[in-house]
């Protein structure tokens, strides 16, 4: 079952308040069961209850629950746990959780406007000429004027859409196309598959690079700064980063970075990060402000990521509109032309 980043960010946070406040940690993850509304996330809370109960780390509880804790997560509460900074480590997956989930709301917000004017062209194209101007496409048909091409052509088009084999066809090839990806994103190789075909895709590419950079960086500056080592940190931020690509390529990175190579060496390898963005490493890395340095590359990648889907919106938008214009143009013309020539023979 999925469990929303609102969801993880309350339990995070209000676990670290109680553990930060002299509740025991056993009795804390009761409270927060006990008071759990979803019975998915109250089975979650009893289960990591029983295991604390039974002696389990924190982290070793959560380690059986992936859909609630992600492995990012599970190994910050062992650094946590180690180095006896347990609440501030709470503190600071809350903080992560947020910030992912602001990402993705950004993320949302950008693409639900496009996404709306695309369904309504759709709409505009599958429903008006066969259904609201059938009547009228009947009547001329009935005529004896002669028919203009485009008329001939919206004719053609609404028949098409009223034929069964059709209508059929494409709802069979619809439910395939959904099976397909869902097969595909169960399956590591069909993710690789479709995180290489996302990349390449022109104007898409560019941002689905820079969204998976910047999920990597906040990752990868929080993970270092719990005192992860470098490599685990490098591979435990490649599948924060949400693209399968990113995830398999920055193994060989982290094998380098255990070998002694240079961090911005090890990155580059990947052959996935920007310039600037491995510049920015070398740098921290030679000044001893790692974490913050990268820190700081993930509220810019963030910032120029919302900037870009704004843009991406702001441009998808104005066509939208005006491919649904040219298809309302193209429609009125091809009816009024022959109504105008039937006007005329009366």
């Amino acid at each position: 079952m999925r469990v929303s980043g609102p969801q993880r960010v309350q339990f995070f946070r209000s676990l670290a308040t109680l553990f930060h406040s002299g509740v025991g940690l056993h009795r804390s993850v009761e409270l927060l069961a006990e008071q759990q509304d979803d019975p998915y996330l109250g089975e979650v809370f009893h289960g990591v209850a029983q295991m604390l109960a039974a002696g389990h780390t924190l982290s070793r509880a959560a380690s059986n629950y992936p859909d609630m804790f992600a492995r990012l997560n599970v190994r910050l509460l062992a650094v946590g746990e180690k180095t006896g900074a347990l609440a501030t480590i709470l503190e600071r997956i809350a903080d992560y959780e947020e910030r992912q989930g602001e990402l993705r709301l950004k993320v949302r917000r950008a693409v639900t406007m496009p996404a709306i004017l695309v369904a309504l062209c759709l709409v505009v194209i599958v429903v008006f000429p066969p259904f609201v101007l059938r009547g009228i496409l009947e009547m001329l048909i009935d005529s004896k004027v002669e028919l203009p091409f485009m008329t001939r052509v919206l004719i053609v088009f609404s028949s098409l859409l009223r034929n069964p084999l059709v209508v059929l066809g494409s709802l069979a090839l619809g439910a395939g196309l959904v099976w397909w990806l869902g097969r595909q994103l169960r399956d590591p190789v069909g993710l690789r598959r479709l995180s290489v075909l996302g990349l390449a895709v022109p104007g898409l590419g560019p941002t689905l690079r820079q969204l998976a950079v910047a999920r990597f960086a906040r990752a990868y500056e929080i993970l270092l700064e719990a005192g992860v080592l470098a490599s685990q940190a490098m591979r435990l931020a490649g599948e924060a980063s949400g693209n399968a690509l990113l995830a398999e390529q920055i193994k060989t990175s982290a094998n380098l970075l255990e070998s002694g190579a240079e961090l911005s060496e090890c990155l580059a390898a990947a052959e996935f990060f920007p310039q600037s963005f491995l510049q920015t490493l070398e740098v921290g890395q030679e000044s001893g402000r790692l974490s913050t340095l990268v820190a700081e590359v993930a509220n810019l990648f963030e910032a120029e990521l919302e900037h870009r889907f704004e843009m991406l919106a702001a441009t998808v938008e104005p066509f939208a509109l005006a491919f649904i214009g040219g298809v309302v143009a193209f429609v009125l013309v091809a009816v009024m032309l022959p109504m105008m020539e039937m006007m005329k023979a009366m």
